[in-house]
């Protein structure tokens, strides 16, 4: 049987063991010297790790329920929720790092109240009347005035392993192991950043009419 990660979060039995293996390779992965020595880039780097996470989390097999409550975010209509006593074993970060991380990226806290609870319940029925369970989620939305940092790390570009060859070597990098393509630079460009081509202007002088 596949060994737990040490320490092993909450609802990892909920996990398939393909699942389990990905979470293991993607936390390793995150937690690796290469990937740490670039935190120093915060933005552009905690951007592109929650792409990556969310890559794991978000397929539509009926299971991003249970990969969400292990990794300890989810994303919602318009905004994200996270629990950070989840969320800082894959990312293998404090609390305050996490929370500076996000601040970082634009997103605001949104008060607990009637909306945002309701939102994050939809999403986890289990939590409806679990007062101790919800409190550890909070939700956060993007502030429209803060631009979004770009996306792409070399690293986190091929995390997974596929089902065939679950177990990596030193010097073999992780394959995706989830449809579609692998992302290109040139396809994380986002709707806002427009490339103009400029030229000169010509000018056109027209013929005089016949007499």
């Amino acid at each position: 049987m596949d060994e737990s990660p040490d320490p092993c979060p909450k609802f990892w039995d909920l996990l398939t063991e393909q699942d389990k293996m990905s979470y293991k390779y993607l936390r390793q992965t995150l937690a690796s010297p290469r990937c740490k020595n670039r935190r120093n880039r915060s933005a552009k780097t905690f951007n592109d790790i929650l792409e990556a996470i969310k890559k794991f989390v978000v397929r539509g097999d009926g299971r991003d329920h249970d990969r969400a409550l292990v990794c300890g975010v989810c994303w919602l209509r318009n905004s994200i929720a996270i629990n950070t006593r989840q969320l800082r074993l894959i990312l293998s970060k404090c609390k305050s790092s996490i929370n500076g991380s996000f601040q970082t990226l634009g997103y605001g806290t949104i008060p607990n109240g009637t909306e945002s609870s309701a939102e994050l319940i939809k999403y986890f029925p289990e939590f409806e009347g679990n007062f101790n369970e919800l409190r550890q989620w909070t939700v956060r939305q993007l502030n429209n005035q803060v631009a979004t940092p770009p996306k792409l790390t070399e690293i986190i570009t091929q995390t997974y392993a596929p089902a065939t060859n679950l177990i990596p070597t030193p010097s073999t990098q992780f394959p995706p192991i989830v449809p579609p393509q692998p992302i290109h630079p040139t396809s994380l460009l986002s709707n806002n950043e427009i490339i103009i081509q400029s030229k000169e202007p010509t000018i056109v002088t027209a013929s005089p009419r016949p007499a």
